[in-house]
């Protein structure tokens, strides 16, 4: 939304007989106006807003009245009919706060609370110290979290990256760590099927295998071209982008040991390559939270805190 032809972009897109899905926005720049002109030209994405949790906002944004505005971008897209899917980082200066926090959302009219681990990129440790969860405390403290929300009369689904998916009207969840269920698992799977199907390109025009940390592969100097330079049909027909969104989580089994021997490995395939990036430093090595969701018993857990819900990947025999 910085750019000053934002909504230049938005008309011309719609033009064209396409459509915006979803907009990413920590909610700065949305205003009445705005909104007005979305809706004069049939434009209701999903506005996936961030907001970091009750009285810690400002302190992640590091910009004091962001929490405030914030809470006003999201009002004011429910009041306009405008859906919203609040994202939330999760660290150890928040983690307390989330089941306030989601209370708060949920009050609000918010659709959806996706809470996401805070990772380890470069500029978050150097700016937040020893703040970021370790996986398996992040797991545990998700489990408390979620044995408490369920207890509460709020009806907003929950998602917690990496780990499940809550929705409380129908009484159901999907744990994460399962990518497919019974009988849908074959070689030919893309490794992330998010990437399969989008384009993760900078405003500098460079591709990128992942736009979740797309500062990480820039400051490795790690792109798969640049659409100023070349345009994207010539990386949508061949070239080291379309390697690399084709490769198959056969290539993960055939360079990791532990994955090929793995009894999980049809139900997770291979897991997230970010995960896997990060935590193992291989593009296809294993995503190491995907080993510890299964070997450290995630699922009876979640069945455990979860009474009265039903899994929509049940494993038989667990």
């Amino acid at each position: 939304m910085l750019h000053p032809h934002f909504m230049d972009i938005i008309s011309d897109i719609y033009a064209r007989g396409m459509y915006v899905e979803d907009l990413n926005t920590n909610g700065h720049l949305l205003t009445q106006e705005i909104l007005d002109e979305m809706k004069k030209i049939g434009c209701r994405p999903l506005m996936k807003i961030s907001y970091d949790g009750i009285g810690h906002h400002d302190w992640l944004r590091s910009k004091e009245g962001a929490e405030e505005n914030t809470l006003r971008a999201i009002r004011l897209c429910i009041e306009n009919g405008f859906p919203v899917k609040a994202q939330t980082n999760v660290h150890r200066q928040n983690v307390d706060t989330m089941l306030p926090t989601a209370k708060l959302l949920s009050d609000m009219g918010v659709r959806e609370m996706r809470i996401i681990r805070t990772s380890e990129s470069p500029r978050w440790y150097q700016n937040a110290g020893n703040a970021c969860l370790d996986i398996d405390e992040y797991f545990d403290r998700m489990l408390e979290f979620l044995q408490e929300y369920v207890k509460t009369d709020c009806k907003m689904d929950i998602d917690v990256w990496q780990f499940m998916h809550l929705s409380p009207k129908n009484k159901t969840y999907r744990p994460r760590g399962i990518e497919c269920g019974k009988d849908e698992y074959r070689d030919s799977l893309p490794v992330c099927r998010g990437n399969r199907g989008m384009a993760a390109i900078g405003a500098n025009g460079n591709l990128y295998p992942c736009f979740q940390i797309s500062g990480y592969f820039e400051q490795h100097g790690w792109f798969l071209g640049n659409v100023k330079e070349d345009g994207l049909q010539k990386h949508l027909r061949s070239g080291d982008y379309l390697d690399f969104v084709c490769t198959t989580v056969k290539a993960i089994k055939e360079h990791s040991e532990k994955c090929a021997s793995c009894k999980w490995f049809s139900y997770c395939c291979g897991g997230c390559r970010v995960a896997g990036i990060l935590l193992s430093n291989d593009t296809l090595g294993p995503d190491l939270s995907r080993c510890l969701f299964f070997e450290g018993g995630y699922l009876e857990k979640l069945e455990n805190v979860l009474p009265g819900y039903k899994s929509i990947y049940p494993i038989e025999g667990l």
